[in-house]
């Protein structure tokens, strides 16, 4: 019960945030790509010093969240949600609706595919984070292309460069 808590959580705090910031997707979306690889270079030592720095917070009856998860959730989304603060921005309230729920998707593709097995789950659950996992590449993979699609439009055609050289 808790993991659907977590990911309903997860999702709605991103696409509020990404929403009211009208960030565009093609930053936000290379952010996630760099926290996934964050997460999968550091996630086993971030885990271990949650586990011994922050041992109060895992004790039975308080968060039933396990350190990996906490690990990967924390270092996948971090610098997407750092890149929130500024960056290019869509000026229309349809591009921003539509790039937000985009982004709180993919976000939480990324961030279930990579911890949704240290939760204890059910078995229907359980087939569909193997389905994810085995499209994990793939979902990487339409993250980068549409991401850099994302920011070569958001340039424009008139734009011009501000070097003076």
């Amino acid at each position: 019960m808790i993991a659907i808590v977590v990911i309903v959580l997860i999702f709605v705090v991103l696409f509020v945030s990404a929403f009211v910031t009208r960030r565009r997707f093609g930053i936000l979306g290379l952010g996630l790509i760099a926290g996934t690889i964050i997460a999968g270079l550091f996630g086993e030592y971030t885990s271990f010093l949650i586990a011994t720095y922050a041992h109060w917070a895992f004790t039975p009856g308080k968060i039933d969240i396990p350190p990996q998860t906490t690990a990967t959730i924390v270092l996948t989304l971090a610098p997407a949600l750092l890149l929130l603060i500024s960056g290019p921005r869509y000026n229309k309230g349809r591009s921003a609706l539509i790039s937000s729920l985009a982004f709180a998707a993919v976000a939480l593709l990324l961030v279930v595919g990579q911890s949704i097995a240290n939760f204890g789950i059910s078995e229907a659950a359980y087939s569909a984070e193997r389905t994810i996992h085995g499209f994990f590449p793939f979902i990487v993979v339409g993250v980068v292309i549409i991401s850099v699609i994302d920011i070569i439009m958001g340039r424009g055609p008139g734009f011009k460069s501000s070097s003076k050289h």
